[in-house]
Order: C-alpha cells, then structure tokens, then sequence
C-alpha cells in the first residue's frame, strides 16, 4: 500500500512538470509541500523513478528527476559521449562520485553490454542502491572514498538537499580512502567521471599513473566553491595537474549540460571567476590529451542540442 502511494505521487509530480501551468505550478508546490513536511521527516522511502526514459531505484528526497524534467540536458553528456565511441569498440567507464549509478544506468541505456563499469562511492547510504541499480549490468562497486592515497582518514559526510554527499576530512569517522590506480590496477579505461564535490584534485592525484599511460577523456565536475569549502583546493592546482598530465584542452559545459567553449586548460582559472559570481553556479569539463578528439565530438554532438534562429 506504502508502495503504491510513493509511485502514485512520483508520477504526479513527473506530470506537473511536463508543462508550467498554473495548475501544474500549484499541484507541484503541494506535492513539494507533503513530500517535505509529512513523509520526510519519518522516512526517506526508495521509490521507482524513471529519469530519460531509464527507470531506477531513488530515495524519495533525491532530486535528480525533478532536476532531470527542468534541464532536459542535464545528465546527458556522458551518455553522448558514449555513443560516440562504441563504434570503435567496448569501453571501460569509471564513475567516481557513483551516488546512486544514475550516471551508470544512463550511460549503459546508451551504449548497452559494451560498456563496463568501475564504480566507487563512499556514501553508505547511496552505495547499495547503487549495488541494486546496476545489479544487471557489468560493474564492480566499490565502497571507499577516492582519494590522493589508499589510507585510513577521519572524514564526516555532508548530504545535501540535491541528493549528493560531501566529505570533510580531519573529523568523525574512520573511512577507507584509496587511490584510483589502486583500484584500476593497470586495467584499460576510456572515460573517467570525477563528481566528487570538492575533492576533484585528491582524486586526480590518486590517478597520475592511469593519466599518464592512458588516453581516457575526463569528465569532471568544476565548482570552485566546493574545491575551497571541502577540498581545501585552489583551481589553479587542478589546472597545474591537468596540465602535467598534457590535458591540455577541455570543452566547458554550464551546470544544465548546455555546451559552451572549446578553450585552454589555462582558461579556467578565468571561469571560476564567473562560478564565484553566480550563485550556484559551476561547469562541467570534458578534458582530452587530444584537441582534434574534442573538436570531433563537439561537432558531432552539437546536433542535439535545441538551437534559436537569429533570422
């Protein structure tokens, strides 16, 4: 009976935002409303979603659908990134920063059994749902915090109101951190995804062997806030690290997956100006030791974005 009463009022808020009526307006506040103030505070259900056409399990307070209905391309680079591959063979995909395997799931919707999946997430919570989405698809998960070395650190998670978990090293719990070579131990990649809200650069220096052996596109998460607030980082360290490693070139992505420049690497400590301006605001970078593999994908991906006529 629970069940169905949680699917029934997930798929009259999936409705109420498939259009901005006023009706829909009111519906979706009240639904905000008893979501919030009546369900939440006793528990945090999973629920059946479906986001982009790809069901999965959720916990009923995760606002990726919500966030996926508004932004119709949010979420939506690594799938394309992925069609644009498989044609040259299977791929290997580290999801670093897994949450729940939504990013997973969407990407194995694109590119099928052809892709294999390294999923690490430290989230205790998040991590068997996880495990439960991805149940029927080709993935090792792994419990831990990515990090700079394979340690012991005292951490204490922070979970926000979007559905995502930061980490504040130097208090609380003991957590097993360990470097992403240790995890991929030699085995071939091809994309590697960092959403790890602020400890980008501890996760980047925990692959230097797999960044400079390989030739994996990087998909990471750049939000300057949270590399200062949790990561104790500046952005010109990622960049110097980028740098090292020849990622030299990145596409910058706005934080609703809309595309906007084909730049230098340097060039982002010039952006972070404007995410420090913006409240809320940060990118999402596609790096490439390759600049001809970047201008090829962003053409070729360019179709699918809705575009105004200046006629």
């Amino acid at each position: 009976m629970r069940t169905n009463m949680m699917s029934a009022i997930c798929d009259l808020e999936q409705t109420a935002y498939r259009s901005n009526t006023y009706t829909n307006r009111m519906l979706r506040y009240g639904l905000s409303k008893l979501v919030k103030n009546v369900i939440l505070p006793f528990r945090d259900p999973l629920v059946k979603r479906t986001v982009r056409s790809t069901d999965m399990m959720l916990p009923l307070s995760h606002m990726l659908p919500k966030y996926a209905l508004v932004h119709p391309y949010y979420d939506s680079l690594l799938p394309s990134l992925v069609k644009y591959l498989i044609a040259k063979g299977d791929i290997v995909f580290v999801d670093i920063g897994a949450n729940i395997g939504d990013t997973a799931k969407l990407v194995h919707a694109a590119g099928g059994d052809k892709v294999s999946f390294i999923c690490i997430e430290a989230d205790e919570t998040y991590f068997p749902v996880l495990q439960m989405n991805l149940r029927n698809v080709n993935a090792s998960c792994h419990l831990v915090l990515a990090g700079a070395e394979t340690t012991l650190l005292s951490t204490s998670a922070q979970r926000n109101s979007f559905g995502t978990t930061s980490y504040e090293i130097g208090q609380g719990n003991k957590t097993q951190v360990m470097a992403t070579d240790d995890i991929i131990d030699g085995r071939r990649v091809d994309i590697v995804k960092i959403d790890t809200d602020g400890f980008e650069l501890e996760v980047l220096k925990g692959m230097t062997r797999t960044l400079a052996e390989q030739n994996a596109a990087l998909f990471i998460e750049f939000s300057p806030w949270h590399l200062k607030t949790y990561g104790k980082a500046r952005v010109e360290d990622i960049v110097a690290l980028l740098r090292e490693a020849e990622y030299r070139h990145v596409i910058v992505y706005d934080h609703v997956g809309m595309p906007l420049t084909l730049t230098d690497i340097e060039q982002l400590s010039y952006m972070a100006n404007y995410c420090a301006m913006q409240k809320g605001f940060y990118f999402d970078l596609l790096c490439h030791k390759q600049k001809p593999f970047l201008e090829s994908f962003y053409q070729a991906d360019l179709p699918r974005f809705e575009t105004r006529s200046w006629d």
